[in-house]
């Protein structure tokens, strides 16, 4: 059975970073994120317009998105780091922060180097990083 559990309670945490959409940079990356093909057994209903809440990954055609709740409690996106930044392009940089955005019921997680994540810092603050 698929789990339809609300993103938005598995990831209330993450709402301070809603702020961090006024980055037109980072908000490209977190809208870029969403266009990922989503598998079909992560659809539902009749029409299969019915989505699972998913984990989105900005910038990279590589990752699928993988149900939310999987991202949350094992912590895929963690052992998942880019080493490009998904903000700024700026390749290779060491392993960044991930910024989680909630994005309606789904999240998009964006990879940022060091340098991008003092950059929101000073610009957001109150942003909760991973």
């Amino acid at each position: 059975m698929i789990d339809t559990t609300s993103g938005d309670d598995l990831v209330r945490w993450a709402e301070p970073n809603n702020l961090a959409m006024n980055d037109p940079a980072l908000e490209a990356a977190a809208l870029g994120g969403l266009h990922a093909t989503v598998p079909d057994e992560y659809t539902f209903g009749e029409d299969g317009l019915n989505v699972v809440p998913l984990l989105y990954f900005a910038c990279d055609p590589d990752w699928e998105p993988i149900p939310l709740v999987d991202g949350v409690v094992t912590d895929f996106a963690a052992e998942h780091r880019r080493w490009a930044c998904d903000r700024c392009l700026a390749d290779p940089t060491p392993p960044g922060d991930q910024l989680w955005m909630p994005m309606g019921e789904s999240v998009v997680v964006v990879h940022c180097c060091p340098a991008c994540r003092a950059s929101l810092d000073a610009d957001y603050s109150g942003l909760v990083w991973r």
